[in-house]
């Protein structure tokens, strides 16, 4: 045994034997699933088969009816108990329908993010964010107002101000046109390249798993299969 070998870093997520049922239909069975720090997961497979409940469980966003959730190498969810709720586990969780808070402007859906992770001057922190994503002249803007590419481009200048150590990707892409889908990977890429986050990307759609890059695998019968 070799004393002075590294110990390795806690996986940055861990899901283990996740039982979800919705009546007597098993939509998540005894599903198990690593994510290492850093690391690119792309979760494929067809409308309804229970992507977006995996990632609604792994954020403490729905409550599995058994099997256990791990962030970072801590028990966040052990059955129906939630031991880390959801702010606390170092997530940033981007909806199919981008969950801008509607009453917000575009520079606070930005610079609330900041304040709740004490960050320091979070207005301009806010509005550096803004320009980067090139939303600076919009700040003032309801989100309502934007284009779906503008707020695709604010949901991600939302998560990258958060500094998550994982972020969640619900099919976040469906409804862009070519162009906007273009730009949209070009923001994620910045995103992990900042952050250094490890990410989970679930969608139905091939060629976006196959472009997220790093390991992929389909869900069938409430299971991962590799």
């Amino acid at each position: 045994m070799n004393e002075n070998a590294a110990t390795p870093p806690p996986l940055a997520l861990a899901a283990e034997a996740l039982v979800f049922r919705r009546g007597a239909r098993s939509v998540l069975n005894r599903l198990d699933l690593a994510l290492a720090p850093g690391e690119r997961l792309a979760i494929s497979g067809p409308s309804g088969c229970g992507k977006t409940t995996l990632l609604r469980a792994l954020a403490g966003l729905e409550t599995a009816d058994s099997g256990r959730v791990r962030i970072g190498g801590l028990l966040a969810s052990d059955g129906a108990r939630t031991l880390l709720p959801p702010w606390q586990r170092g997530l940033q969780f981007v909806f199919q329908d981008l969950g801008l808070w509607p009453t917000r402007s575009v520079l606070q859906n930005v610079g609330d993010v900041l304040r709740w992770n004490r960050a320091p001057y979070p207005k301009a922190r806010a509005r550096e964010l803004l320009a980067r994503v090139g939303l600076a002249e919009l700040a003032d803007r309801a989100p309502a107002t934007l284009s779906g590419g503008e707020a695709h481009r604010l949901a991600f200048a939302r998560a990258l101000a958060a500094r998550p150590k994982i972020l969640l990707l619900d099919e976040p892409f469906t409804s862009l046109d070519p162009e906007a889908r273009d730009e949209g990977f070009a923001l994620l890429e910045d995103a992990l390249r900042e952050t250094g986050a490890a990410v989970i990307l679930v969608s139905h759609d091939p060629s976006e798993t196959e472009r997220l890059g790093g390991r992929r695998m389909h869900m069938e019968g409430g299971q991962l299969k590799g």
